[in-house]
């Protein structure tokens, strides 16, 4: 098996799935060249265990300080991968899962900064894959057939109206072509999300003092990807397995997530007002 430029960064703050993720990169046809892991709230010597025998390089980082978005930042600043890979600590990657973003990368060219791929929800008491919020019959009709007059692309944004888009608001708004058909689209969920190193190397993660799990903060890099001339895909072609938990959809915390994201919509408007000032 070759060894693929690849770095994996992951964030966690329990760990309680890890060695499924882990497990599922050791099985990868394509070696990553690392494994990052930003861990925060417990021992990290647990996950370097985990990490033990792995078969490549792993680097286990604690997080002392910030928030979710800050751990993705520490993760990216120490990644030497030409291609980085963002995932959760709560899925298990099939084995084609590295070589196929490779393939992606190269098919889609250097003006494409940022693949993202499909989510399937995983069942590990029954082990079987469940329908994921983006399959259910509603949510597929709504994307269809109300959300294109109802919520309208951000001016010049118009390429992306079939992936994942900024809409003239402001809001985070999935269209029609997600979950089957790739198509230009911001990056969709961090569970799943590989970069170009060299198209982010100067960027990063939104991070503010008022943000924990920072709901947005892909669209926030993407955003800073697009004012910088480069293009995004979606692509239903790589997907992970996501494992079903309670807090995978954190009903409880709708509140909290509803004022993170007024404050990430901030973040948008300061993005594009210093575009264009600069401009």
């Amino acid at each position: 098996m070759s060894e693929a430029k690849v770095s994996i960064i992951v964030p966690t703050v329990n760990a309680r799935y890890l060695n499924y993720l882990i497990d599922s990169l050791q099985r990868q046809e394509s070696k990553p060249l690392e494994l990052i892991v930003v861990v925060k709230g417990f021992d990290p010597r647990y996950v370097e265990n985990l990490c033990s025998g792995i078969g490549f390089k792993s680097v286990v980082i604690e997080q002392r300080v910030g928030a979710f978005t800050n751990a993705l930042n520490i993760g990216k600043s120490e990644a030497q991968g030409e291609l980085l890979i963002f995932a959760d600590d709560d899925i298990i990657a099939p084995s084609d899962w590295v070589g196929n973003y490779l393939k992606l990368h190269h098919l889609a060219g250097q003006d494409v900064a940022c693949v993202s791929g499909r989510e399937k929800y995983y069942d590990l008491q029954s082990r079987a894959i469940k329908h994921s919020p983006d399959e259910k019959t509603k949510v597929r009709i709504y994307r269809k057939l109300v959300r294109p007059w109802r919520e309208k692309p951000y001016r010049s944004l118009e390429l992306y109206k079939h992936g994942v888009y900024l809409t003239n608001n402001l809001d985070v708004a999935v269209g029609s072509a997600v979950p089957y058909t790739q198509c230009c689209s911001f990056p969709l969920r961090g569970a799943n999300m590989c970069f170009k190193q060299d198209a982010i190397s100067d960027l990063n993660f939104p991070e503010h003092p008022l943000l924990k799990r920072a709901p947005g903060n892909e669209q926030h890099l993407g955003l800073q990807l697009f004012l910088k001339g480069y293009k995004m895909i979606y692509s239903p072609q790589n997907p992970v397995l996501h494992i079903m938990h309670e807090s995978l959809s954190r009903p409880h915390k709708k509140a909290e997530i509803k004022y993170e994201f007024g404050i990430m919509k901030s973040l948008y408007s300061e993005l594009l007002a210093s575009k264009k000032c600069a401009n």
